[in-house]
């Protein structure tokens, strides 16, 4: 029933993906309260630096995004790998009386279509003293955050897919009609250099000048429009 409730959650995130902020502010959230983590990030890795996205804190005292400790031994796992790791206090650490707290690590790459790694899901979890150590992150635990970090590749690539794909018709539509628009911004192929035998139209708009000064930019882009899709 928890794996369950785990794969639901992975479904409940990549059905979020309106846009990236509010995508990973879901996977944050969730992976958190599933499994119990203290503090999860979505981490971007931007010329060489690790910078936060995305976070969520489970108890209201969490440090802030300024504050925080990054396992750099980790992250740089990830880096040489593009594979989860993971991180537990070692028990000289959990055998010394005191009230301060440790922190278990786990981290799993996003990864781009070409599977460079440009990110992780980072989380961790605070062990206290006398804490079993192999218990603070489990395999189990490890596996789903490495399964929702491929959600959140697989999310991003989606979003970074259809947002290409709008801006590519709206740059169409300039001239095209919708029809061949959407044609050309699904087939983007077409748009490739080539070599290729061709019959070239060309069509000169008598008085052209005088018309587009008499109607003004907004109507002239539709008539223009209209003429691209007519010729088309």
């Amino acid at each position: 029933d928890r794996f369950v409730d785990w794969m639901r959650a992975v479904v409940r995130v990549l059905q979020s993906a309106i846009s990236s902020v509010d995508f990973y502010k879901r996977a944050t959230k969730e992976l958190a309260e599933l499994i119990g983590l203290d503090s999860t990030l979505v981490l971007e890795l931007r010329d060489g630096e690790w910078t936060i996205v995305a976070d969520y804190d489970r108890a209201p005292h969490g440090s802030s995004r300024d504050e925080r400790v990054l396992q750099s031994n980790v992250l740089d796992q990830i880096l040489a790998e593009k594979r989860t790791f993971w991180e537990v206090p070692k028990p000289s650490a959990l055998a010394m009386q005191t009230v301060e707290e440790n922190e278990a690590t786990v981290a799993a790459p996003v990864l781009d279509r070409n599977g460079e790694v440009i990110g992780a899901l980072y989380g961790t979890r605070r062990v206290l003293p006398g804490a079993i150590v192999h218990e603070s992150i489990n395999k189990m635990e490890a596996m789903l955050v490495e399964t929702m970090a491929q959600g959140i590749s697989a999310g991003r690539m989606r979003v970074e897919h259809e947002r290409a794909a709008a801006e590519a018709q709206i740059r169409f539509e300039q001239f095209f009609t919708p029809e061949l628009s959407q044609y050309l911004a699904t087939s983007p192929d077409l748009l490739n250099f080539r070599d290729a035998e061709v019959t070239l139209l060309f069509c000169d708009i008598r008085q052209f000048s005088r018309i587009s000064e008499a109607l003004g930019p907004g109507a002239t882009m539709d008539w223009m429009r209209d003429v691209m899709g007519s010729m088309a």
